[in-house]
């Protein structure tokens, strides 16, 4: 799948503050988890609040994907299992 940069950007503009504070730090736990077991949960957060958002048209596919790409690219960036 490729999304351009700019989708995020745009997914971005259309959420109120409340929302963008709950997307950041759903990828704030993505990135401080501990464990595989917290990765998961941390995923599925990420996507089920993203879904909850494109179901209120607050963005488009496009935009929902580009932001479901950001926060598995924190996951493949993650140190979790570098030990």
């Amino acid at each position: 799948m490729s999304t351009k940069p700019t989708d995020t950007f745009a997914a971005l503009k259309w959420m109120n503050h409340s929302q963008k504070a709950r997307w950041y730090w759903l990828l704030r736990a993505i990135d401080e988890a501990e464990t595989q077991r917290q990765m998961d949960q941390a995923k599925c957060l990420a996507e089920g609040y993203l879904l909850g958002l494109f179901d209120a048209r607050v963005f488009d596919e496009a935009e929902r994907a580009a932001l479901h790409e950001e926060a598995l690219t924190r996951e493949k960036t993650s140190t979790l299992f570098d030990a």
